[in-house]
């Protein structure tokens, strides 16, 4: 996963910072990283419309019916697991401006994400500082890889597994 890989790297050049050390590499991962965690993402268009229409009753198999019902329910899960790196993705932000100077992370943004020409100083070299923006990197990676795992190994499976409910109910053919 490249956002693994960023935070990987960028937890890695923090651990051994030195005032002297360049800090382009560090702005630009600090940067592309902040805008490139993409929250999970679903549609329930279909399962919304039958629900409200009353469509729902047409479907005869209780099994599926209920199946159907329980899978759109867990997708609340997303919802919060959503919510939840949003509120870690703020943490994130907020310690990006704790750690980097504003106007060089904005330039990384306003030239295409090019890494600085220079090599600017961070706000601070504080290792309590970047301990703490460390530490939000990891429980931010930790809710990343946790939501994808899960989607990996429960909703997918259990979308094919509705699938193939519906096509065995139904006997429908691909």
């Amino acid at each position: 996963m490249e956002n693994e890989s960023r935070i990987d790297s960028l937890i890695s050049l923090l651990k051994t910072y030195r005032p002297s050390d360049p800090t382009e590499e560090l702005y630009y991962l600090a940067r592309t990283l902040f805008g490139r965690i993409e929250r999970l993402q679903y549609n329930k268009r279909t399962y919304d419309q039958l629900k409200s229409s009353g469509s729902l009753r047409l479907i005869h198999h209780q099994r599926v019916l209920d199946s159907i019902s329980k899978y759109f329910e867990s997708l609340q899960w997303i919802d919060l697991q959503n919510q939840l790196q949003i509120d870690r993705q703020t943490l994130y932000g907020v310690g990006l401006g704790e750690i980097f100077d504003a106007w060089t992370v904005d330039s990384v943004f306003n030239t295409n994400f090019s890494k600085p020409a220079a090599s600017p100083s961070l706000v601070t070299s504080d290792k309590r500082e970047l301990n703490r923006f460390v530490m939000r990197l990891h429980i931010l990676k930790g809710v990343v890889l946790y939501n994808l795992r899960r989607v990996v190994n429960d909703f997918l499976p259990n979308a094919k597994k509705l699938i193939s409910l519906i096509k065995e109910e139904y006997r429908i053919d691909e």
